[in-house]
């Protein structure tokens, strides 16, 4: 096995409990602050869109319209688009938990 697919293999494994993160913290924060846990969340998918254009400007530039993944990119611009899509998904998962269960108790 090589290091991608033991590192691939890792995350599969441990994806219930890096999603269940988000749907304890988040809605946690509003014991602290009421609405501060969907504040956050929605602060991290804006910042999060931001990376993933800024990203994405690097292949505007070069004059590719339409692209898939970060193939052609340079290195900080990979860096934006993943850290910006994990982001949103978090703050996404975040925003849920938060309306879902803060309005539950």
């Amino acid at each position: 096995m090589g290091k991608a697919s033991g590192i691939a293999n890792l995350l599969l494994g441990l994806a219930p409990l890096i999603i269940a993160v988000p749907f304890v913290g988040f809605p946690a924060l509003d014991t602290l602050l009421p609405g501060a846990g969907l504040v956050l969340a929605l602060a991290a998918m804006l910042l999060g869109f931001a990376a993933f254009v800024a990203a994405k400007l690097t292949r505007f530039r070069s004059g590719h319209w339409f692209s898939f993944g970060w193939r052609g990119m340079p290195s900080f611009a990979r860096g934006c688009y993943a850290g910006g899509l994990v982001a949103i998904f978090l703050g996404a998962i975040g925003c849920l938990s938060s309306i879902f269960l803060s309005s539950a108790s």
